[in-house]
C-alpha cells in the first residue's frame, strides 16, 4: 500500500516537469509555463496622403497632407517590442516637383515620432504658374526616418537599427475653371485730380463665369476712389470662356503721388458652371497718372508804396499739357498787406497761354510794400473744381 503511493506521487511530479503527459487519459498542454525570451521583427509601414488636391494657377497654394504608419509585424512578441519596430523615428518629409509649371516653395517638413496610425494636418507650399494646362501633375514625397528592425529580448537581448529613404508619386490636380488676366488699362486725368479709370478683364479659363464682380483696393493713401474710399467693387455679369470685359470705375491720385505706374490689388468673385462660388487669384492692374496741373506766376510790376492804395498786376500762365476752365486766383493770406481783391477771375487758359491780371492793393503806414503774396489757383476740369499747388510772389 505504502510502495503504490510513492510511485503515483513521482509519476505526477515527472509529468509537471517535462510540461507535457497525461493523467488516467487527460493530456496536459505545453505552454503551461510562458516562455520568456524570443524575437520580434518589423518594420514601419509610411504613406503620404493628400485628400485635397486641387490647385489653382497663377498663385501660392497651400496643399495640406497626412503622414499614415499602419506597421508592418513579420515575428510578433510583447507590445513594447512590437510598438519598437513599428515606430518610425525622426521622420521628415519633403516634396519635390518635376513639373516646371509648379514650384515647391516649403522645405523638409519634420514629423518626429511616428507610432501607427496618422499624424497631421502639415502643410506643403506651392508656387504654381499661370499658363499651367488643367488636369492631374505630379509630385513627390521623399520619406525619411530610422526605426528598429529587429529585437532579440530574453536573458540575452539584442536589437537591430536600421533607416528608410522612400519616395512615393502623388498628384495634384488644375481643375477646369476660369481664369482672368488683365490685358490692358487707361486714365486720363492728373495728379490731385480724378478721372475715369478702365482695365480689361478677359477669361483665359475654359469655362465661364456668373455673376463676376471685380473687387479692386488700394494700398496707399495716396490712390483712393469715389469719396475718397480706398476700395470698390464694380460687377460685370457673365464672362465667357475666352472673352473679355471692360470695367470702368472713378480713380483718383493726391498731389503727393509719383508719375509712375500705380498698382492696385484686383479680385475676382464669381460662380462656376456647377453653381460653386470662386475667387481668382489677386491681380495687380497699374495706372499712371500725368503730371500735376502748374501754374506760374510773371512779369509782376506794381506802384505801392507805404500808406498808399494801388494795383498790383502780373500774368499768370499754365504751364501743365492741357486746358483748364474757369481759373481763379484766391489770396491765402499770412501777410499784413491789406488786399481789396481777395480773389481775381482769370478765366480759361489753355495749355502754355498767358492771361493777364490786376490786384488793388493797400499798404498800411509803417509797412514795406515789399512783402511775399501767395495766391491758390483755382480751375475746373470736366465739371469737377480742384485747387493748383500755391504761387508765390513780390
Amino acid at each position: 500500500m505504502v510502495r503504490h503511493t510513492v510511485f503515483l506521487t513521482v509519476a505526477f511530479f515527472l509529468l509537471v516537469s517535462v510540461g507535457v503527459g497525461s493523467v488516467g487519459g487527460v493530456e496536459v498542454p505545453g505552454d503551461v509555463f510562458e516562455t520568456s525570451s524570443g524575437q520580434v521583427i518589423g518594420s514601419p509601414d509610411v504613406e503620404v496622403v493628400v485628400p485635397e488636391d486641387d490647385i489653382v494657377p497663377g498663385k501660392e497654394n497651400e496643399i495640406e497632407f497626412y503622414v499614415l504608419n499602419e506597421g508592418d509585424i513579420e515575428r510578433s512578441g510583447p507590445t513594447e517590442y512590437v510598438d519598437r519596430v513599428t515606430t518610425a523615428r525622426s521622420a521628415t518629409v519633403e516634396f519635390t516637383s518635376r513639373d516646371e509649371d509648379i514650384d515647391v516653395v516649403s522645405g523638409k517638413t519634420p514629423v518626429g515620432s511616428l507610432p501607427t496610425g496618422e499624424k497631421g494636418p502639415y502643410k506643403v507650399r506651392l508656387d504654381v504658374d499661370e499658363d499651367i494646362q488643367e488636369g492631374d501633375h505630379r509630385l513627390y514625397a521623399n520619406v525619411e526616418y530610422s526605426y528598429t528592425r529587429f529585437i532579440e529580448y530574453g536573458t540575452r537581448s539584442r536589437m537591430r537599427d536600421s533607416t528608410q529613404s522612400q519616395s512615393e508619386r502623388l498628384s495634384v490636380e488644375v481643375r477646369e475653371d476660369a481664369r482672368f488676366r488683365i490685358e490692358d488699362t487707361s486714365f486720363d486725368a492728373r495728379l490731385g485730380e480724378k478721372g475715369d479709370a478702365t482695365l480689361t478683364l478677359r477669361n483665359r479659363g475654359s469655362v465661364g463665369a456668373r455673376d463676376a464682380v471685380v473687387s479692386l483696393s488700394s494700398p496707399t493713401s495716396t490712390v483712393s476712389f469715389e469719396d475718397d474710399a480706398s476700395d470698390i467693387e464694380a460687377s460685370v455679369g457673365y464672362v465667357e470662356a475666352g472673352g473679355s470685359t471692360e470695367v470702368e470705375f472713378p480713380l483718383r491720385f493726391s498731389r503727393d503721388a509719383n508719375v509712375r505706374g500705380q498698382s492696385l490689388t484686383a479680385t475676382v468673385r464669381y460662380e462656376d458652371a456647377k453653381g460653386i462660388e470662386r475667387e481668382s487669384r489677386s491681380l495687380t492692374p497699374s495706372f499712371t497718372p500725368d503730371a500735376e496741373q502748374l501754374f506760374e506766376v510773371r512779369d509782376v510790376s506794381s506802384g505801392l508804396r507805404s500808406g498808399t492804395v494801388g494795383w498790383l498786376s502780373g500774368e499768370l500762365v499754365n504751364i501743365g499739357g492741357e486746358e483748364v476752365d474757369d481759373v481763379v486766383l484766391r489770396h491765402i493770406g499770412g501777410t499784413n498787406i491789406d488786399l481789396r481783391d481777395t480773389s481775381v477771375a482769370i478765366g480759361d487758359i489753355d495749355p502754355g497761354e498767358t492771361r493777364e491780371f490786376t490786384l488793388r492793393v493797400g499798404v498800411p503806414s509803417g509797412v514795406s510794400s515789399d512783402k511775399e503774396l501767395s495766391f491758390v489757383p483755382e480751375y475746373t476740369r470736366d465739371g469737377d473744381e480742384y485747387e493748383a499747388r500755391p504761387v508765390r510772389f513780390v
